[in-house]
């Protein structure tokens, strides 16, 4: 269905007119007080979806989600133009764009593509919206398309998948509905990864990096998430959060075995990845910041590097990191 009913759904649980919400362990329902609630709670949650943002053939968000797509295609047309000879004139995107196709010209031959944790696109009115959300998809779509170019394969050849529990309707209207995109759910994307799998992350929850892309054995051959080398990154906090808990609980000022597991997995990881930053070039300072602060391409190395890190314990709670 691609038109939004205009009408707010009926109550399809009601109590029995003659009994009281409570008052009887036999039955079980929604009184028509809480149902209200329920539908404004939801409206105020999801304003693209109220009565007066419907249009007349049942479009949510004023009709404005197409455009909102439309936006992704500009970012990804940007990203993929061909590279002209350098002028005089700047040009704020050739650098971002030098970027992608070195990495892309260094990736294996990719296959499967997943956006994990594209977030929401908190969806108020048509000039208040996620413009991160717009930026990281476009990004995500030029270098699938970039792969495929490099490939000599035909646009769509490689297969796409976006998975983020947080989704809300109006994310998944966007995706499916006007861009024909494919979600899986949770944890669907743990099995799509492997050789032959880009694996896009940008904002993927630091303390979950451990036990989903830095574990032993698991193999891609592209990965673009938060900056874990240089000073460990986004990861620090976890690490030094689970060794200030253990020092504040307990006095112990000896690395705890959590700390300890999840440095040895980064710079496992490390030892065998090649970290590229990339840092996106747009015309607001503002929104490059906000899409693209603190991410990097990983890519596997030809061959095992030395020593990637180590692990410095001075004494007493003195506890050093340092790649």
């Amino acid at each position: 269905m691609d038109r939004v009913p205009r009408d707010e759904p009926e109550n399809l649980f009601p109590l029995p007119e003659n009994s009281l919400s409570g008052n009887d362990s036999g039955l079980v329902g929604i009184n028509e007080e809480d149902w209200e609630r329920c539908i404004d709670d939801w409206y105020f949650g999801h304003k693209a979806f109220r009565r007066r943002a419907i249009t007349a053939n049942g479009q949510p968000a004023d009709g404005y989600f197409p455009t909102i797509w439309k936006e992704v295609k500009d970012v990804q047309k940007l990203l993929t133009e061909p590279l002209a000879p350098e002028t005089h004139i700047f040009d704020p995107t050739r650098h971002a764009r030098e970027q992608l196709r070195e990495v892309v010209g260094r990736t294996a031959t990719i296959k499967t593509a997943v956006f994990m944790g594209l977030g929401n696109i908190n969806w108020q009115c048509k000039t208040d919206y996620n413009r991160s959300w717009v930026q990281q998809c476009g990004l995500f779509l030029a270098i699938c398309q970039l792969l495929e170019e490099k490939q000599g394969k035909e646009s769509g050849s490689i297969k796409k998948f976006f998975q983020d529990p947080s989704f809300e309707m109006e994310d998944r209207w966007i995706l499916e509905r006007i861009g024909k995109q494919v979600i899986i759910e949770h944890p669907a994307a743990n099995d799509k990864m492997g050789k032959g799998s880009f694996i896009f992350a940008p904002r993927f929850p630091a303390n979950y990096m451990f036990d989903t892309f830095l574990i032993p054995g698991r193999k891609m051959d592209l990965l673009l998430t938060n900056t874990i080398h240089g000073s460990l990154g986004t990861i620090t906090w976890p690490i030094v959060d689970d060794y200030f808990n253990e020092v504040y609980w307990s006095g112990n000022t000896t690395i705890t075995p959590g700390a300890q597991r999840m440095y040895g997995l980064a710079k496992a990881f490390l030892d065998n990845h090649e970290g590229l930053k990339y840092w996106g070039a747009y015309s607001s300072k503002r929104e490059v910041m906000a899409a693209y602060a603190k991410f990097s391409f990983y890519l596997p190395r030809t061959r095992p590097s030395g020593p990637a890190a180590s692990l410095l314990i001075g004494q007493g709670s003195r506890v050093a990191f340092d790649f």
